[in-house]
């Protein structure tokens, strides 16, 4: 009796037991429906919300590029900041922990976050900072009307001071007659395809060639099918990246001696890597738009991918030094033999040069609070558009000449910084070109247009010209440079009707700007020259060096004035040659995307990963230049096509010198790649893959 109790008690433990672990894995099973769940809409999320900031970056491009290139830098620099502030708010709100928050327990109805009020209040800061600078610029249209009229008047009542007369010139300069013509295309410029989804849960069946592609014989054996795990990006959110079984095989013609490798949709980053190219080029075109790494990670994994913190940016870096820098210095030398060469540069913080953060300075280097990023490009109407980011470190003559130590061009289009002026001294050195719009922009801001404006336009609006004439004939600094500002205004004008027709060839058409430029733009630039040296009598001095000073300190027009006297010279050089731009804007368009991916980081970490974002972003706005449309497929194909040839190289020599060692050759067809030979890229042909030829 004692045995059959005990037997039951026995029964009844073990049915207890069973019952707790079958209540565990229900709840275990709960909770992984419920991370379903959220992940199911966590994606529907992220599909309503990436159509919105696509809006809203095609926005703030649009805004960028309609804006007048002089509006004054103050008013720019606060657009900027309000876009960046607009596009902050945004990814703050794609965070993954602030997606879960918007569905209520048990619910499934998405609720409105209170980020998307912040955000649609950061869009109307955007659209409150457009209408003033709008009517920034209709104040200053009227004024230089009104401007011209006085010239005109004070001119005829003084006939013969010749400040009132090149400011009448400038006024009675007819505006030029904008003519509309299409572009020709460009060689880069790419055809729309339409895109092919699939949906795989495994790599593609692998489709081995029945003759060797490298003699044409059949005579081939093959390996056996290698299968190995490689995180894959699929170019849909729906999907975001997955775990596939990566085929490989390895073929070697008998006939020919020549060996090669076949793979499957997508290729490691190196040998060995469990991170597909297809991922990190989804990284590095997040990452080109100014969204930092770290929320790129969050975009494209889930938590339980349970990647390192540096996993992404390791291999990103890896195949941007690996596969993105021998692209580049093919463009690089490119670039350094174009006869016209734009460059500027901005500040990227690195902690590294600090002696902060986790990588260590090195001792014995003086540690420096900022760090610069130089920016160079090709001249606009340039068929082969090149654009190269490269890392200064500082901004001194050491750096600037380093920068440009391999650089052949004629003329170098700048801002006038003081290094830049002393690299084009001496023999051989190219001749420099000064940004006219950054001298209006100078101007600009030392005019007060709302003021002027007032004292103009106050009680008695039909006495504007009068008052106006009057400052005119007593020589007022601030109106003689509103008619500089009239001939700019007319300079650019005549440039935007500078259009290459079709049918025309390039010499023709820089004939054709030639002498545009010759008859229309060189009398304005005389006047403008006149004009301003009259000013630099009374508002500025020179030093014991002979060089210009503003006579009050507390005066932005002396100062003005004296940047232009500094490097008169330099702003005519356009006017004799039409291969040259009037101002940098080219390379200050390269800037801005540097500029928005600054303000979402701060800094960057180390200086080797400031020079990898310079490869990335080196390719970016080259391919953007060539208006590929496609970039991610522009670098899968570079990608691909140069991994498979250093691993059909590696392989060939592997099974070359295992012959003659008497290895088995199935053994040596089998063997993983784990490593590329030193010279497997040596030899390789970018040519197709150059950014002026690519086809798609």
């Amino acid at each position: 009796m004692s045995n059959k109790d005990d037997e039951i008690k026995a029964l009844k433990q073990l049915l207890k037991k069973a019952e707790e672990k079958a209540a565990r894995a229900e709840e275990k099973l709960e909770k992984e429906r419920d991370r379903r769940r959220k992940a199911e809409e966590f994606i529907v999320v992220m599909t309503a919300l990436i159509p919105v900031m696509k809006a809203l970056s095609d926005q703030c491009q649009e805004i960028l590029q309609q804006l007048p290139p002089d509006l004054p830098q103050a008013d720019v620099k606060r657009l900027l900041n309000v876009m960046q502030e607009t596009q902050a708010d945004f990814i703050n709100l794609s965070k993954y922990h602030t997606i879960v928050r918007l569905f209520a327990k048990g619910s499934e109805k998405i609720g409105r976050p209170k980020k998307a009020d912040d955000f649609e209040a950061a869009r109307n800061a955007l659209d409150k900072a457009v209408r003033n600078l709008k009517k920034r610029q209709q104040e200053l249209q009227v004024l230089m009307q009104a401007s011209s009229e006085a010239a005109k008047a004070a001119y005829a009542e003084q006939s013969d001071n010749e400040v009132l007369k090149a400011a009448a010139d400038i006024a009675e300069t007819p505006e030029p007659e904008v003519r509309e013509f299409e572009r020709l295309p460009s060689p880069g410029r790419q055809l729309l395809e339409a895109k092919q989804k699939g949906d795989f849960d495994s790599d593609e069946p692998l489709e081995i060639p029945g003759e060797c592609p490298h003699c044409g014989h059949s005579n081939l054996i093959t390996g056996a099918e290698i299968k190995s795990t490689l995180r894959h990006f699929e170019t849909s959110i729906n999907k975001l990246s997955q775990l596939i079984q990566l085929k490989s095989q390895h073929c070697y013609c008998q006939t020919c001696g020549q060996a090669f490798c076949v793979c499957g949709r997508d290729i490691p980053v190196k040998p060995g890597r469990e991170m597909g190219q297809s991922v990190v080029v989804a990284a590095a075109e997040l990452n080109a738009v100014g969204i930092p790494l770290n929320k790129v990670m969050q975009l494209l994994f889930m938590q339980e991918d349970q990647l390192g913190k540096d996993t992404l940016g390791r291999n990103l870096h890896d195949w941007l030094v690996d596969t993105g820098k021998p692209l580049m210095d093919i463009v690089l030398a490119e670039l350094n033999t174009q006869h016209t060469m734009v460059m500027d540069e901005t500040v990227l913080p690195v902690l590294q040069s600090k002696g902060q953060g986790v990588c260590e300075a090195p001792e014995n280097e003086k540690r420096r609070q900022k760090d610069y990023i130089g920016v160079q490009c090709s001249a606009p109407g340039v068929d082969r558009q090149c654009v190269r980011y490269i890392y200064l470190g500082s901004r001194d003559n050491e750096s600037i000449f380093a920068a440009l130590q391999n650089a052949r061009p004629s003329v170098l289009v700048t801002d006038g910084y003081v290094s830049y002026a002393s690299y084009c001294k001496g023999l051989e050195r190219p001749t420099p070109q000064c940004c006219l719009v950054h001298l209006r922009r100078l101007i600009l801001d030392a005019l007060v247009i709302p003021k002027m404006n007032k004292e103009l336009f106050g009680d008695e609006v039909d006495k504007a010209v009068e008052k106006a004439k009057n400052h005119f004939t007593k020589g007022t600094s601030a109106f003689l440079l509103c008619s500089v500002l009239s001939a700019f205004s007319k300079i650019y004008g005549n440039e935007a009707s500078l259009i290459r027709k079709d049918g025309e060839s390039r010499e023709e058409f820089l004939a054709r700007v030639k002498k545009s430029r010759q008859s229309y733009a060189k009398p304005l630039m005389k006047n403008i020259d006149t004009i301003l040296c009259e000013l630099a009598k009374k508002e500025t001095q020179t030093n014991s060096a002979g060089v210009f000073e503003s006579a009050d300190k507390t005066k932005q027009i002396g100062a003005t004035v004296a940047y232009y006297m500094n490097r008169r010279d330099s702003f005519h050089v356009f006017l004799e040659d039409p291969e040259v731009p009037t101002d940098s804007n080219a390379v200050e368009r390269a800037i801005r995307p540097l500029t928005v991916l600054r303000k979402a980081t701060d800094f960057k970490q180390s200086r080797d990963r400031t020079e990898s974002l310079c490869i990335l972003m080196s390719l970016y706005e080259t391919a953007k230049a060539n208006n590929i449309r496609d970039i991610p497929a522009w670098l899968l194909a570079c990608g691909r096509a140069y991994y498979l040839y250093r691993a059909n190289r590696t392989l060939t020599r592997r099974m070359q010198e295992g012959l003659k060692a008497g290895l088995n050759k199935d053994e040596l067809l089998d063997a993983r790649i784990t490593s590329f030979t030193d010279d497997a890229g040596d030899g390789f042909d970018w040519t197709p893959y150059l950014p002026w030829n690519f086809r798609q």
